[in-house]
């Protein structure tokens, strides 16, 4: 894979000097760390607990008045936080109502304020 900006003939390279797009591609991937495929899917995480949280539907159900956690963003935000979720993500998460205060303060060690 490679990633790069779209020009005019775009195509026509490629198709042109096929092997040296080939010998690129495979030197980027070969480039990539493990690391990085972690934070990607911590990221793809993450995203799909926003975009379910702010779905319409989802939002006329929360209860403003007794929030509970969500298990699986529990247990997503114990395995991510500190190396690959932000501590602004988890303040997210208890805004969105996925987290409690009291699961943010267990799992960071701060007292949660708004």
């Amino acid at each position: 894979r490679i990633d790069r900006p779209y020009y005019p003939n775009i195509s026509v390279d490629i198709e042109n000097n096929r092997l040296a797009w080939l010998i690129q591609a495979k030197a980027e991937t070969e480039a990539r760390t493990p690391v990085d495929t972690y934070q990607l899917r911590a990221d793809v995480d993450y995203l799909e607990i926003i975009q379910t949280a702010t779905n319409p539907y989802a939002i006329s159900t929360m209860s403003l008045s007794e929030p509970q956690s969500d298990p699986d963003v529990l247990e997503k935000s114990r395995r991510y936080y500190p190396a690959r979720w932000s501590i602004e993500r988890l303040q997210y998460m208890v805004l969105l109502q996925k987290l409690t205060a009291e699961d943010f303060q267990m799992i960071t060690g701060i007292a949660y304020t708004a």
